[in-house]
């Protein structure tokens, strides 16, 4: 009888691994993706007096955007855990809200191109990888009219959650939601602020090299 049991234990033992091996290798190497989200954010304008607020003007920069990413992962030998690198470039229609501020037409022009870099860490089991990101991303906007004139060009803090499913060897799709912090500057009695955002996306993977 523990003979038999060995016996069965030794010809199953390799499909087990070799199982997990396929689970695990969708994550590992280089990979390319792309992907399609939703953003929420808000822009504003803060105009003030001796340091007392006189007029606020928010413009809503909310919307789809397109994402291409490149990165390189690896999970641990005999371990979930899992660490990547990743570069990532969002595209949106460039935002141009229009707005009045002392009689002129003015705009606050987000602009529609963002590269993210940025670190994954997560534990991989049974095909899904469960991650956490932290990264940081350039972001633009602009406001400008006769009057006045004010440009931000920052890299602003990003964090999220996410989970990765492989679809086969070479294949995963990808969920994840993002924050972004908000940053400002300020120029005489005028101050920019760009909001606090929440991005959404969808993306599908490609493992180029394992």
């Amino acid at each position: 009888m523990r003979k038999l049991l060995l016996s069965l234990t030794l010809l199953t033992a390799p499909q087990v691994i070799a199982e997990e091996t396929q689970n695990v290798d969708s994550f590992n190497g280089t990979y390319l993706g792309a992907g399609l989200g939703y953003g929420f954010s808000e822009n504003t304008i803060e105009t003030s007096r001796a340091g007392i607020p006189i007029q606020n003007i928010s413009a809503k920069a909310n919307g789809f955007f397109g994402s291409l990413l490149l990165g390189s992962g690896k999970t641990a030998n005999a371990h979930p855990f899992y660490c990547s690198g990743e570069i990532l470039i969002d595209f949106a229609k460039t935002q141009n809200d229009r707005c009045v501020f002392q009689g002129a037409n003015e705009e606050i022009k987000s602009n529609g191109v963002a590269p993210y870099f940025g670190f994954r860490v997560g534990c991989a089991s049974d095909g899904a990888l469960f991650f956490g990101k932290l990264g940081l991303v350039h972001k633009r906007v602009s406001v400008d009219n006769s009057m006045r004139s004010i440009k931000i060009s920052k890299l602003i803090p990003v964090w999220g959650l996410g989970v990765e499913k492989s679809i086969c060897n070479k294949c995963t799709s990808r969920v994840d939601i993002e924050y972004r912090m908000k940053t400002d500057k300020s120029a005489d009695n005028y101050k920019l602020e760009v909001g606090r955002s929440i991005n959404l996306r969808i993306a599908f993977i490609y493992n180029v090299k394992f």
